[in-house]
């Protein structure tokens, strides 16, 4: 087993002589939902870069007892994600530059069909053999409305924009901004070695210093200045910033 999420397993294993990686869903768990199975597929069905996990194929293994297996294949990244390679030690200036540039062209790609991940964080970047990052789980991906924007909260609290996590009742919306914030907490990922808001474990504290008071993670001293202002305009108070 290469890993295993909240509701979905992942398997080595081969597709028309290639090494693959396959997700297996679990039908069972409380987090699972067949409509992010759906559009999962779907959204990797319409998205196709060099920089975004490239999607194989996906199949319902349907039981004799009306249970099923849900199941989506695709392309091996050989290295692991981005979390397990930075919580280790965290990336030099070159690497930072070399694997941000690599998501950047992932976002910029994503965005550009009027699709939010919702969901960004170095736990869903992927490196492969050739030590190239690729955006990957799209199960909370969704297409925008340009008009009207999101209206979900989905996603990780300690990576999403405060417009998200003030979301309530249909009071206000987000659009792909919230990503460009969420792009600017795994920044911070690769710079400090670890998650952002690593202190705080109660998502009402959480709200207070984002949403409240404004506060961001503390960004190392030792950061390259230019970085350290790019993440910061990530992090801006206002999404149109």
């Amino acid at each position: 087993m290469l890993g295993k999420g909240t509701y979905a397993r992942v398997y080595k294993g081969k597709y028309k002589d290639r090494d693959v990686a396959i997700k297996v869903f679990d039908e069972l768990s409380m987090a699972f939902r067949l409509e992010d199975f759906y559009k999962e597929v779907a959204i990797m069905c319409l998205i196709s870069h060099p920089k975004i996990v490239a999607f194989e194929g996906a199949c319902i293994e349907r039981k004799r007892d009306s249970e099923s297996t849900f199941i989506i294949v695709t392309e091996l990244m050989e290295k692991g994600t981005l979390k397990s390679l930075v919580y280790q030690n965290p990336l030099n200036l070159e690497n930072t530059l070399k694997y941000s540039i690599d998501i950047a062209e992932a976002m910029e790609h994503i965005h550009s069909v009027d699709i939010i991940h919702r969901d960004l964080k170095a736990e869903n970047i992927l490196i492969n053999k050739d030590d190239i990052a690729k955006v990957a789980d799209l199960g909370l991906a969704r297409e925008i409305d340009i008009d009207s924007g999101m209206t979900v909260m989905v996603g990780t609290p300690k990576w999403e924009a405060p417009e998200v996590l003030v979301k309530q009742k249909g009071k206000r919306s987000y659009t792909k901004s919230a990503d460009v914030y969420s792009f600017g907490m795994v920044l911070f990922e690769m710079l400090a070695g670890k998650e952002p808001w690593s202190e705080i474990n109660d998502i009402f504290e959480l709200k207070k210093h984002v949403v409240d008071r404004h506060k961001r993670p503390k960004i190392p001293k030792h950061v390259f200045p230019p970085l350290k202002a790019l993440i910061k305009t990530c992090w801006a108070k206002e999404p149109q910033q």
